[in-house]
């Protein structure tokens, strides 16, 4: 440092470890401001990422939703193709309705004739 402040109670190594202070303390605050800056980059770029991932966790949870309803649709699906076996054999309707399911629309299933059979009694 050339721009020396004259001192005339200082000796001249007390005031050259004043400005050896100085330096250092200087340095220490760049050293200091570099790491905050670089700090507030990463930081910065977490918060991109973070907000990168809350888009693709709503478009997950998106897509979840309409896996789920297309899961719900396929069980509707395979429940209507289980129970239109029943027209095709009595022992698969029984196998299938064991118990009975109320309701079940085809004739040959047991839930149907005694349906049925209570209808005709009442």
């Amino acid at each position: 440092m050339t721009d020396r402040i004259a001192l005339d109670d200082l000796t001249s190594d007390a005031l050259d470890q004043l400005y050896a202070d100085l330096d250092r303390v200087r340095n220490a605050w760049q050293e200091s401001r570099a790491r905050w800056w670089k700090a507030n980059a990463r930081i910065d770029e977490l918060d991109a990422r973070v907000r990168e991932l809350e888009a693709e966790n709503a478009r997950y949870e998106e897509v979840a939703g309409e896996l789920n309803e297309a899961n719900t649709s396929l069980q509707r699906e395979v429940a209507r193709l289980n129970a239109g076996q029943c027209i095709d054999q009595r022992a698969m309707c029984e196998q299938h309705h064991a118990p009975p399911v109320a309701g079940c629309p085809y004739p040959r299933c047991r839930a149907a004739r005694d349906r049925d059979q209570r209808a005709a009694t009442a």
